[in-house]
Formats: structure tokens, sequence, C-alpha cells
């Protein structure tokens, strides 16, 4: 039995004033994160975590939440099986993430948030892909290194990728 995909409602995200808010850099290690996940799980120093994220999650801008088995270590979370995923709302022109290993991911936007109209499992339009996405929103990890996943004009964008 397949578990239930998350669903991304308007009502779940909070007002973000895109006159003051932008979204600053986000670390995931425990010892380098300047926020708290935004999973219930939070950080387990060197330990294994499998997380979840609820149906009835209200998604927080700028906070990242995991989804899958992850291993937290002192800078970094590392993937302990073969899918997760990130959830983030973000205020930004550009994203990045630093990542290593082997495999790749895919990145889904929802442009239309500011909007009020979600659509979680929209692919990324042409007009943001970031550098490193190839036109149907996908990436290839291919070592540690900075990989540009969201090229954009000022507007708020939900993102998830795995």
């Amino acid at each position: 039995m397949q578990k239930p995909t998350t669903v991304i409602k308007p009502g779940s995200l909070y007002y973000v004033d895109l006159r003051q808010s932008t979204t600053p850099e986000i670390y995931v290690g425990y010892n380098t994160a300047k926020t708290p996940l935004g999973n219930p799980e939070g950080f387990k120093p060197d330990q294994t975590v499998s997380y979840s994220i609820p149906y009835n999650t209200n998604f927080k801008p700028s906070i990242a939440y995991l989804q899958g088995k992850w291993k937290n270590n002192p800078d970094n979370m590392e993937l302990q099986n073969d899918t997760g995923r990130i959830v983030l709302i973000y205020y930004a022109k550009s994203v990045n993430i630093i990542a290593g290993g082997n495999g790749g991911g895919v990145v889904f936007n929802d442009e239309g948030i500011e909007r009020g109209a979600a659509a979680a499992a929209a692919t990324t339009s042409n007009k943001s892909l970031g550098q490193d996405l190839s036109s149907d929103g996908s990436f290839r990890i291919d070592g540690q290194r900075l990989y540009n996943l969201a090229i954009h004009n000022n507007c708020v964008q939900f993102m998830h990728w795995h």
C-alpha cells in the first residue's frame, strides 16, 4: 500500500511579506542549522531518522521539511534510502543546493502560491529552470558541489525536490 502524497494547500502556507522577507541560507546539519527542521521529529544528532510530513502540516517559509530516512550529521543530512524529499517555501531569485554523491533529483515548483493557487505537483516552468536542471526539472548529482535549481524574478515559490 502506497503512502499518501503530501498535498500542499494554499491555506496551509504562512503569509510572507514580500517587501521585507528574503529566504536566508539554510543549513540542515544539527550543528550548523540556524532554524529548526519543520518536521515534528526535529534534529536527532548522529541518528538516522525516518522523517515524514504530516498531511495537515502548516508550511512555514524558510524552513526545510524532510521526508524519507535521513542520517543527522553535524553539517548535513545524508539520505539513507533511494528516495527522499525536501520541501521548502522560499522567496528568492535563485535557489541552490550543495549536494554530494551520485544520483539525481526532480524539482517541483509552484509559482502560484502568492496568488493562492497551489499546484504542488507542477514541474518547474522553463522560465525558472536553474542552470543544473534539464527541461523536465530533473538534475544529476555528479559529486560534491553547488547545484543551481531555480532562477526567478522576485516572487514567492513553493519548491520540493526528490
